[in-house]
């Protein structure tokens, strides 16, 4: 799968955007359904952190869909840390197409 969805901090024009920006793909706007959460903890702390459920509200993001995905996820990875963990999901695109992606959430 060479999708991720982002719905943080790795956002085009958040802070830490530059962490994926080198990654050539395309970037489009989508939602996956979960609630995100404030890490109240560790070396992340006030970090946003989601736990997804199809049943929870749209959480709005971006996927990035790049065949170079798979030649970053070990330093991705690295970056989000322990607190973290990558799993795939099934989101939708604005135009309400299915998208199947990898999201970082909150690990458990």
């Amino acid at each position: 799968m060479d999708c991720l969805f982002t719905y943080g901090t790795l956002c085009p024009d958040r802070e830490n955007h530059h962490i994926v920006a080198p990654i050539l793909g395309t970037w489009q706007k989508g939602y996956v359904n979960g609630v995100v959460h404030t890490l109240d903890w560790g070396p992340d702390l006030g970090l946003p952190a989601i736990v997804l459920n199809p049943e929870d509200p749209k959480v709005k993001g971006y996927f990035l869909i790049s065949d170079q995905l798979q030649d970053h996820w070990q330093r991705l990875d690295e970056f989000e840390g322990f607190q973290y963990e990558r799993v795939q999901v099934v989101g939708y695109l604005e135009s309400g197409e299915i998208q199947h992606a990898w999201v970082y959430v909150m690990k458990s």
